[in-house]
């Protein structure tokens, strides 16, 4: 019986530091991702607000401004679309001024679209939204679309070497269509 004791004590001596070495591999990993989940999180985020202020924009764009007014039913204005669009995303904390261009994808003819040089907002009127096999007549818009960069929230550069983790900066696109009342 003192062999085995003996034998266990001998046993658990070679065993020391082997949870902090344990521990120091699972560290990093671990960190690793609870990292990237932040950042997917802090990503979503964004793109969800910038979602949002794009049909926020879209909404404001297709509605009319002034039923009384003449001439009657005007719209809105591209600045005051853009207008629109900026303070939903300073209400959610994002920052205008970094907006980025993003042209809508789809087909614009017979629309007009325009790019604001300095917001960097693209509105298009009168787009067709669909090509009218369901209704017989197609449904024509306004498209709002920008794009939105997302950079990794940690910093992670050094003096002399530059980044020691290149993580790309990732642009968010956001388009939102609405149908023109007719």
């Amino acid at each position: 019986m003192a062999n085995k004791i003996e034998v266990s004590h001998r046993a658990r001596r070679g065993q020391r530091g082997v949870e902090i070495v344990e521990f120091a591999f699972v560290l990093p990993i671990f960190m690793g991702i609870l990292l990237a989940l932040i950042w997917f999180g802090m990503a979503y985020n964004r793109y969800e607000t910038i979602t949002r202020a794009a049909r926020e924009g879209a909404r404001f764009a297709v509605a009319p401004s002034c039923a009384t007014c003449s001439p009657a039913n005007t719209p809105p204005t591209d600045a005051e679309v853009i207008t629109r669009v900026q303070n939903t995303l300073q209400v959610d904390g994002l920052k205008p001024s970094r907006v980025t261009a993003y042209a809508w994808p789809g087909t614009t003819p017979p629309g007009s679209c325009a790019t604001d040089g300095t917001s960097h907002i693209t509105i298009c009127r009168g787009v067709q939204l669909d090509n009218g096999s369901t209704t017989g007549t197609a449904q024509f818009g306004i498209v709002v679309s920008f794009g939105y960069p997302v950079e990794f929230p940690v910093s992670m550069n050094t003096s002399a070497s530059g980044k020691v983790v290149g993580l790309p900066q990732l642009t968010l696109k956001a388009n939102a269509q609405m149908f023109q009342e007719q």
